[in-house]
């Protein structure tokens, strides 16, 4: 569990570091989805991991090193983690 904390908020921070425009994070999926489809798709990106697995559908898991400047900036994010964040 501390890992999976530790995990998502240096997730967190890499990617507004790397010029994220926000990140909203949910518990529950459906309402990520209903959140994130009100966004432009080119400006929106959905990220979440269950049992440390990308979520089907969604642009990307929850590693730090997938929040590239390239992948992030300008972007609203959308994330949920097994872990609740």
């Amino acid at each position: 569990m501390v890992i999976d904390v530790l995990r998502a908020t240096t997730t967190i921070s890499r990617a507004l570091k790397n010029g994220a425009d926000s990140i909203q994070v949910f518990a529950d999926l459906d309402l990520l989805k209903e959140s994130a489809i009100k966004w432009q798709a080119e400006k929106r990106l959905m990220l979440g991991e269950r049992g440390g697995k990308k979520i089907e559908g969604f642009d990307l898991g929850n590693s730090p090193l997938s929040v590239t400047k390239e992948v992030v900036y300008g972007k609203r994010l959308f994330m949920s983690t097994t872990n609740g964040i």
